[in-house]
């Protein structure tokens, strides 16, 4: 075959190669202008980062349910936050307290409820200890000769009911002096006909007792409260 013929053919061919890699080409580079209402303006806002507020943030799902950011806490407000109406103090006559108190160092040892009942000597409280239970609904079952200061802030209450033991115990905050809560469990013993006997060893009072019907005793321990007023404990016993 001649030369020239072959020499025509490879430049059609190459110069076809060329317009079909311009056409390919073409319309990439001019897409944009091609596309339908396209904003540039527009799209650059589009690819920025998303700004976020972090205090806004946290309030997102805010009724989810999630762990606690510390953990609780199981301290009290202020007693001058929200105060009750402080308990009436009765004006009678209040026996001076022991200076020599067995049973202050043995309450003073007592780090819970259940404990306090059984290190007393009493055997009404001493021999139900064993059975106490521990819920709040207790609180609201004291007797009505001992009950609760009207002002009481409850931490904590146990109880037992059985044939023999219809103990109340409870560990409770009052606006009231450790004086003050002497004189009132004092007063309410005394109307019950309960004994009363009344020790001190340092800031920490005991006030305890028993009648002889039934199997009936008590233990009132009060010390002063960190932000004021006094922490009492209160263990009960009116079975029978």
């Amino acid at each position: 075959m001649p030369r020239a013929p072959i020499t025509i053919i490879v430049a059609g061919m190459l110069a076809a190669f060329a317009l079909a890699a311009c056409g390919r080409e073409a319309p990439n580079a001019a897409a944009p202008s091609r596309v339908a209402g396209f904003d540039p303006a527009l799209a650059e806002a589009l690819a920025d980062p998303i700004l976020v507020d972090p205090d806004l943030g946290q309030q997102a799902n805010g009724d989810a349910l999630r762990p606690p950011d510390r953990p609780p806490s199981g301290g009290l407000p202020p007693i001058a936050i929200a105060p009750l109406a402080p308990p009436v103090v009765p004006a009678g006559e209040m026996p001076a307290p022991h200076a020599d108190c067995p049973a202050c160092k043995q309450a003073r040892g007592a780090l819970t409820l259940g404990a306090l009942a059984a290190v007393q000597a009493d055997p009404a409280l001493r021999g139900c200890a064993a059975q106490l239970r521990y819920s709040a609904r207790w609180a609201a079952r004291m007797p009505a000769a001992l009950p609760l200061a009207s002002d009481a802030r409850v931490l904590i209450a146990a109880g037992a009911d059985s044939d023999r033991c219809a103990l109340r115990a409870v560990r409770f905050v009052s606006a009231a002096s450790v004086e003050d809560v002497m004189r009132i469990y004092h007063a309410h013993a005394a109307a019950a006909g309960f004994t009363a006997d009344y020790g001190m060893d340092g800031a920490l009072a005991v006030l305890r007792g028993s009648r002889a019907r039934g199997r009936h005793g008590y233990v009132v321990v009060a010390q002063p409260y960190a932000d004021g007023g006094s922490l009492v404990d209160l263990v009960v016993n009116a079975a029978g």
